[in-house]
């Protein structure tokens, strides 16, 4: 470079020249401190020039170029006006070959460069893009006098060309300046940086790399006493709309080890800013384990935007601090003061039950809990949370969050509800019949008494005519093909399987199952085997075809076929083949094909094997030459409740003095209930056992509107609620109702109540939040 000025010094009246031609700059018009001097201010990794717009400028100093120039220079206006220089050769004097790099005369934002042949007499070229103000850009500007050529560059970018420039740069004795255009009132107003001058046209790829990375503003430290800090910055794409005084948890886990390495063993010392980084906000520290490194916190942030990141900032690292009270403006309290009833993180435990107000509000209004927890286990969603047993655990808030007509509010919790998963299982013995050469088979099969009953039968034939099975009944209810196969993947001859179902079959000992062939008489040639399962706990729906999986061949064996499960699943097949011997299946756990052949051929298998992800179905056949298999999963019946899990409450036993019950259904289903008794809004989406869900129901009383939530999605709303609530005497609680009845089992955390309709986006922002901290937002390197 002719000259590189990086403007890191930070202090003193000198700009550096960094390329190592010595032609250094001076901080205004001489080397005294004085008015027209810029000042340093701070960018990451160094400082840059902040220039007043009223007499701030950097002197550099008589130094000609002759025939080409480049100027590059990151620029930060704080206001435009017009002709603002950024680095020029001129003063008020004019004279043949002044130049100079400024804002245009015209108030656009644009770009000029002008080259003067005589007083007030210049030949001008401008960008084609406007810069703004408020962010860094980079600007470069190249002329090669050879070619008449001079460019424009934005942001690394090609703005502007022209090969018809033809005012020549001279020997002229007027001094380099940055930040001042050469005549009154053509000062810069704002920050400049990384001022490079060369004597000849950059490339394109110089000029890339020279954009590459843009100076980013230093941010103020909110108190010296404070040795570290981190940037949080919460991901736009997390946050559905624009929210204000929104509670932002974070998971202390996702800070690091050096944050649990600085920061006081209680916390006290954690403080949180906005991204100014010293406009502090409320923040409450829930729990924290430098040992573990582990902790809860929550804050209160002014503002979230769904359409840019916004930055905070965690200040730790000061020993002579202490934690707020609950009470100070930036304590406990605050962060819950946007229309939060009550919030319980739930984290606490002690022995026993009995504990009075054990469980804290973190609002400050008092509704405190009540210990009546006697399990132990303490899994939570965010930290610890509560293990409710479903037979006698409960918190006890006393008579309180009564929200009469016309009052809105918002019930919000975590739930991990225990669900009893139904048994599939093959109901009493399997049965079978071998046959050959009849127009039809009947023969007894028995169903015990059992819920969710569903019966398969397997049908496999051997060196067929044509035939088919054209019907199959028990006790005369019909089943229903579920799918078929021949050794040759379709058509009806030789070694078939087939595979017929029905649901809820009658329970009875020694039950007729009928089946039809297509043709009468039938002339089997070998035979064949069909046999009965009736299985329990299973779902009440056909199984579905495309599960049908099949295999075929004219080969030996042995015969397999793979097919996709689930754990709680049984898979069933049935397989056909001829002359075969020693047809065994292999690691199945139950056959019902175990009779004697009519012939030295054996016909038919069937059995049942457990699911997985994949299941494999495989018979070992011995030799054949012909075989089939086909297999269908059997699927578990979903798992219901004996009664209703009520986790929030204001419920007793009858009458309108009852308020509302949030609670899991008998069918694990998420349901409101509104003072009367009726259900007022139902979920559709089925829980799991063990599997954490956010439950978040709304009910505005004064619009008669009603919306339920899980993990932040509307799954149904009343907007037609007629229901109006009095003043309740009943007990709030969390576990149950207050009579005593429809107890939840499982875990519960992170329960919140509000005296407000919180918005989908609202609720979806948070569940975000909680779901997932690590992806709701980034957290910076430890600064110092």
């Amino acid at each position: 470079a002719f000259a590189y000025f990086a403007f890191d010094e930070g202090t003193g009246q000198t700009a550096a020249d960094s390329s190592g031609n010595s032609r250094d700059g001076t901080l205004g018009t001489t080397t005294s401190v004085e008015s027209s001097d810029p000042t340093w201010g701070c960018v990451t990794g160094g400082s840059a020039l902040d220039f007043d717009g009223s007499d701030d400028q950097v002197l550099v100093g008589d130094y000609d170029l002759l025939n080409a120039i480049s100027i590059s220079a990151w620029i930060n206006w704080d206001v435009l006006t017009t002709d603002d220089g950024i680095v020029s050769k001129r003063t008020a004097t004019e004279v043949n070959g002044n130049w100079a790099l400024r804002l245009d005369n015209t108030g656009t934002g644009r770009l000029e460069w002008m080259v003067w042949s005589g007083f007030d007499t210049s030949q001008d070229f401008y960008s084609v893009s406007a810069i703004g103000t408020g962010a860094w850009t980079h600007v470069v500007l190249t002329f090669d006098e050879t070619t008449n050529t001079a460019k424009f560059y934005i942001n690394g970018t090609l703005d502007n060309t022209t090969t018809s420039f033809t005012n020549d740069l001279e020997d002229t004795t007027e001094p380099i300046i940055i930040g001042w255009a050469g005549q009154t009132s053509q000062f810069f107003d704002g920050r400049i940086d990384d001022v490079r001058i060369y004597d000849y046209a950059l490339n394109q790829s110089e000029v890339t790399a020279l954009a590459a990375t843009a100076p980013i503003d230093c941010v103020a430290w909110l108190n010296a006493s404070w040795a570290y800090r981190k940037q949080i910055i919460i991901q736009s794409s997390q946050v559905d709309t624009n929210l204000t005084n929104f509670p932002v948890y974070v998971d202390m886990a996702d800070l690091g080890s050096d944050f649990f390495a600085n920061v006081k063993s209680d916390g006290g010392d954690i403080r949180i800013t906005n991204s100014d980084g010293t406009t502090e906000l409320a923040r409450e520290v829930v729990e924290i384990n430098t040992g573990a490194e582990t902790g809860e916190i929550h804050f209160k942030a002014d503002s979230l935007s769904s359409s840019g990141d916004t930055s905070f900032y965690i200040y730790y690292g000061n020993s002579g601090a202490s934690d707020y009270a609950v009470t100070d403006p930036y304590g406990r309290n605050a962060v819950w003061s946007n229309g939060y009833a009550a919030v319980w993180h739930l984290e606490e435990e002690t022995s026993g039950t009995g504990t009075a107000n054990l469980y804290v509000d973190s609002t400050g209004n008092g509704n405190d809990g009540n210990d009546q927890v006697a399990a132990t286990g303490q899994t939570g969603r965010l930290g610890s949370g509560q293990e409710l047993d479903g037979a006698a655990d409960y918190i006890d808030m006393g008579d309180v969050l009564d929200f009469a007509d016309p009052a809105d509010f918002t019930l919000e919790s975590w739930i991990r509800p225990t669900i009893p998963s139904a048994t599939l299982a093959v109901s009493g013995t399997s049965s079978s019949a071998v046959f050959d050469g009849v127009p039809d088979v009947t023969f007894q099969h028995t169903t015990p008494t059992g819920t969710n009953r569903l019966m398969v039968v397997g049908v496999s034939l051997n060196n067929l005519g044509g035939e088919t099975v054209s019907s199959i009944t028990y006790n005369g209810g019909s089943l229903t093909l579920i799918g078929a196969v021949n050794h040759l993947g379709s058509g009806d001859d030789d070694s078939r399987v087939e595979i017929w179902a029905l649901v809820a079959p009658a329970e009875g000992t020694n039950l007729d199952v009928v089946v039809t062939f297509s043709t009468s008489p039938v002339a089997i040639l070998n035979g064949g085997v069909v046999g009965a399962t009736t299985f329990t706990g299973a779902e009440q729906v056909l199984p579905d075809p495309s599960d049908f999986a099949s295999n075929y061949a004219t080969s030996a064996g042995p015969a397999t076929v793979d097919l996709a499960s689930t754990s709680g699943e049984l898979v069933f097949a049935t397989v056909a083949c001829e002359t075969c011997s020693g047809l065994t299946p292999v690691s199945m756990s139950e056959q019902w094909n175990d009779v004697s052949p009519l012939s030295p051929l054996e016909y038919g298998a069937g059995a049942t094997k457990a699911g997985t992800t994949v299941t494999t179905m495989e018979w070992n056949l011995g030799s054949s030459d012909h075989w089939a298999i086909g297999a269908i999963p059997i699927k578990p019946a979903a798992a219901a409740l004996g009664d209703q899990m009520t986790f929030m409450s204001k419920w007793g036993g009858s009458g309108t003095d009852r308020s509302y019950r949030f609670e899991v259904e008998t069918d694990a289903t998420l349901t409101l209930l509104l003072g009367g008794g009726t259900i007022n809004i139902s979920g559709t989406t089925v829980m799991n056992t063990d599997t954490w869900y956010y439950a978040a129901v709304t009910v505005s009383q004064s619009s008669d509107e009603v919306r339920l939530y899980l993990d932040g999605s509307e799954e149904d709303s009343d907007l037609a609620v007629t229901n109006a609530l009095g003043n309740s005497t009943y007990s709030f609680n969390l576990g149950r109702r207050d009579d005593g009845s429809q107890w939840f089992d499982g875990n519960i955390d992170e329960a919140r109540v509000s005296s407000t309709i919180r918005s989908a986006g609202w609720l979806s922002t948070g569940f975000n939040n909680q779901d997932s901290p690590s992806s709701f937002y980034n957290v910076g390197a430890q600064e110092t």
